[in-house]
């Protein structure tokens, strides 16, 4: 006989859920140089042509990147491709509170501001 979840239980879950669901889906661009390993350089971008557009500029630089792709990343944005230059995105206090909470739970970013 199966067990019925406790209401807490179908809490954590739902909450789970709406979590991965608010995720970001942003993109990171990558290359590969040796035909098996991939390779990415901590820049994410909020679309995919953009990690896309910046991971095949690389290729053009570098003379070992036999491919590119753009991965999927919940990391949050910190550049824009605009016209072939990279830009910084600058994030607010309030958007890394954010993803803290988001990532963490709102009781890490609390202890870290000293809130109790």
């Amino acid at each position: 006989m199966t067990r019925m979840a406790t209401p807490e239980e179908r809490a954590d879950h739902d909450r789970d859920l709406v979590k991965h669901e608010l995720q970001p889906k942003n993109y990171r661009p990558m290359v590969n140089v040796n035909g098996r390993e991939w390779a990415g350089n901590g820049l994410v971008f909020a679309t995919k042509q953009e990690a896309e557009d910046n991971a095949r500029e690389l290729m053009s630089r570098w003379m070992l990147v036999t491919d590119t792709r753009a991965d999927e990343t919940s990391m949050p944005v910190n550049y824009r491709w605009v016209n072939r230059r990279l830009e910084p995105v600058e994030r607010t206090m309030v958007e890394q509170r954010v993803e803290i909470d988001a990532v963490f739970g709102a009781g890490i970013a609390n202890a870290k501001e000293g809130v109790k």
